[in-house]
């Protein structure tokens, strides 16, 4: 799974629609110069695929769980002082049935402050994914700033194996 967040000082999106399709989708370069220094952290700890590859702007580096995996699955995004995030990007593993079936299907976007409970940003029933679209976005309301962000995926397409 390929993930990305675009945080308040990003540029708008010029779609309202809640969730966007993308099609021949590139990350752009960050308007705002150096991104704010985050570490990640998630449920599984597989090599070479843990959390801490997919901050970088490169579509080759993903996240998946450990085989056979337990849900929830979750991936965090801990930053070194609050910041608002304006969009999600996640886009599926691998193209063709096999990838469909392993990106996430139902997640909730949550945030917190540090000694804090879970805020539930966003909550998605359905991801949509299918073999046209290998990436998706989902446009976050105005938000609080937030130092620690969360992925919480419930559920996949129905692949045994990853996410």
């Amino acid at each position: 799974m390929h993930v990305s967040l675009y945080l308040s000082n990003d540029p708008p999106s010029s779609n309202s629609s809640p969730a966007i399709i993308a099609k021949d989708f590139q990350l752009p370069d960050n308007p705002s110069g150096s991104p704010p220094r985050v570490r990640l952290s998630s449920a599984s700890k597989t090599v070479p695929y843990s959390a801490s590859q997919i901050i970088y702007r490169d579509a080759s580096f993903v996240w998946h769980s450990e085989r056979s995996p337990t849900y929830p699955q979750w991936i965090e995004f801990i930053f070194e002082s609050p910041v608002e995030v304006k969009r999600i990007f996640m886009g599926r593993q691998i193209g063709g049935p096999t990838g469909v079936s392993r990106a996430p299907k139902r997640f909730i976007f949550q945030g917190k402050n540090e000694g804090e409970h879970w805020v539930d940003l966003l909550k998605v029933e359905n991801a949509g994914f299918t073999d046209v679209d290998a990436i998706k976005a989902w446009q976050l309301p105005k938000t609080p700033k937030f130092t620690i962000y969360r992925i919480l995926i419930k559920s996949n397409n129905g692949a045994p194996d990853v996410i």
